[in-house]
């Protein structure tokens, strides 16, 4: 169970990682963009930011997941 856990907590701190990562090449394409309108720009971003975010809750469910399950036996 604490393997379990632990593996559920490496994902988790993965999946972090690369969301922060990506919105800071978010960012750093906007900075660099000319070409697209700020408009298009900060929308793409958020959808971009929104889709890691996403990515990132089925990792954080696992651990509460893992918590609870360990916690309740």
């Amino acid at each position: 169970m604490h393997y379990e856990i632990s593996r559920t907590l490496s994902t988790a701190t993965i999946a972090i990682k690369d969301m922060v990562k990506n919105a800071v090449n978010i960012v750093n394409e906007f900075i660099e963009s000319h070409l697209k309108t700020t408009a298009v720009a900060i929308f793409m971003a958020g959808i971009a930011i929104t889709a890691n975010i996403n990515k990132a809750i089925p990792s954080t469910t696992a651990i509460c997941n893992c918590i609870t399950n360990y916690t309740y036996r």
